[in-house]
């Protein structure tokens, strides 16, 4: 396995992790890495080597002993060691290659800063979230792109019927639903059993895209793009991740009122923010599920 440091005039190889990884909220490593916290893992020293750029790296003494080693170029730290010891310490985000190993736990939690909290109630964005003054997206209704809407239906639901043929396929989303203004995208589910999510999960990543908004999750991931003009998404769960999809779709589909209601808060949202819009829609689907159950 190989890593590097952010300017690639270093790299490293290590055959193996001598353990798992840790994630380390020492003050020592928190400062070193300008981080909350730190992924660790021990490797022996006998199979790890320099494999280029040993002339860029810098080491500073953070204790006695213990050297830590960067590239003095562009300040990436790479492992850590004592002379002594058989062991080198890897900085585990520097490694290219998957480790393959688990991550143990949260060691050093007694340094960790007031304000820090990793929490799922944090929100996530796999890339980066919109900008503050983002808009709500402009609407169309659904009776005016029912073609488009059904080619790019057909289209998903083949390509991933032949990746995943047991799979459970819905269209779901505002364009599943007759009568509804929509962005013009079109969304649909992809229900699979627990046991076979991870294997789905690599099947779909090999033909979609990931969706920058949303950073992938234990038993749901989001991929979205483009086909012949239409935006999609494809939304990947687990048979028993309850994400009510299916629930909020089949609700408006069988109450013309919820249906209309749904659209007055499109329309009421249209040219505000696009937080304000997903805090209100956010509010109509829990509302609506709520009646479900």
């Amino acid at each position: 396995m190989k890593g590097s440091c952010l300017c690639q005039a270093v790299e490293y190889s290590v055959e193996s992790l001598a353990g798992p990884v840790y994630f380390c909220h020492c003050e020592k490593c928190r400062k070193a890495h300008a981080a909350p916290f730190n992924a660790t893992a021990g490797a022996d020293r006998a199979g790890f080597r320099w494999l280029k750029g040993e002339e860029h790296l810098g080491a500073f003494e953070s204790s006695p002993g213990k050297k830590r080693w960067f590239c003095r170029q562009c300040g990436s730290h790479l492992v850590a060691e004592w002379e002594d010891k058989p062991y080198v310490i890897v900085r585990v985000a520097t490694m290219d290659d998957d480790p393959g190993v688990e991550i143990k736990g949260h060691i050093w939690v007694s340094h960790d800063l007031p304000w820090l909290n990793y929490g799922e109630d944090v929100a996530r964005y796999w890339e980066k979230p919109l900008p503050a003054d983002a808009k709500a997206p402009a609407l169309v209704h659904g009776n005016e792109i029912t073609k488009s809407v059904d080619q790019t239906v057909k289209w998903l639901s083949q390509t991933i019927h032949r990746l995943l043929p047991s799979a459970r396929i819905e269209h779901v989303g505002s364009s599943a639903v007759p009568g509804l203004y929509t962005k013009g995208d079109v969304d649909v589910m992809v229900e699979v059993l627990s046991a076979e999510f991870d294997d789905a999960h690599r099947a779909l990543r090999e033909c979609f895209t990931y969706n920058a908004e949303m950073a992938p999750e234990k038993q749901f991931v989001s991929f979205s793009g483009e086909h012949r003009g239409s935006a999609y998404g494809v939304q990947l769960c687990a048979d028993g991740n309850k994400i009510g999809f299916v629930e909020f779709r089949d609700a408006l589909r069988a109450s013309p009122g919820l249906a209309q209601r749904y659209n007055d808060l499109k329309l009421q949202h249209q040219s505000g923010s696009m937080d304000e819009y997903r805090a209100a829609k956010a509010a109509f689907v829990e509302e609506i599920l709520s009646n479900q159950s």
